[in-house]
């Protein structure tokens, strides 16, 4: 089964309460909907814009925009992809897989859309926080922009 069919009819709600999304149509465009608060920033687990969200406690901006989703535009599992491309359905940090991740804000030349952006190195826990492609050799999930966070939006505030 894929995400999109496992999620409900919507509407859905972030951390802090607000409505995201009224119907699945809107939940698979590329960015969330121009009326929602944080369309291009969006919030992370502690209701905190991510982009905004300071993961080393320094006052700059972090890179954290990727997390994994396994997915494709449309909420779908990525044509060809396997178990072990999704870190064996997200439960090893071991696999040699490279997962799919969207952008919790729009990354211009690497992806905007919030459910499949880039494919992530690897399946290795690791974080980097700087501005830059993937780099060679990279085998974690966060190594080009981010620390693998994963959204959850609910459908009551």
């Amino acid at each position: 089964m894929d995400a999109i069919d496992r999620i409900g009819s919507g509407p859905w709600y972030d951390r802090n309460g607000l409505k995201v999304w009224n119907a699945l149509s809107e939940m698979t465009a590329d960015r969330p909907p121009t009326s929602y608060t944080y369309r291009d920033d969006l919030p992370n687990e502690d209701g905190i814009p991510n982009h905004d969200y300071d993961l080393d406690g320094s006052t700059a901006d972090d890179d954290n925009h990727d997390f994994p989703t396994g997915s494709d535009t449309s909420g779908r599992k990525v044509s060809g992809d396997t178990a072990a491309s999704r870190c064996n359905d997200w439960t090893s940090t071991t696999a040699s897989g490279r997962p799919w991740c969207g952008h919790s804000w729009p990354r211009q030349g690497s992806g905007t859309h919030w459910i499949h952006s880039i494919q992530e190195g690897g399946c290795g826990a690791g974080i980097n926080l700087s501005e830059q492609s993937v780099p060679m050799g990279c085998t974690t999930i966060g190594c080009g922009g981010g620390y693998g966070g994963i959204y959850c939006f609910a459908t009551t505030p």
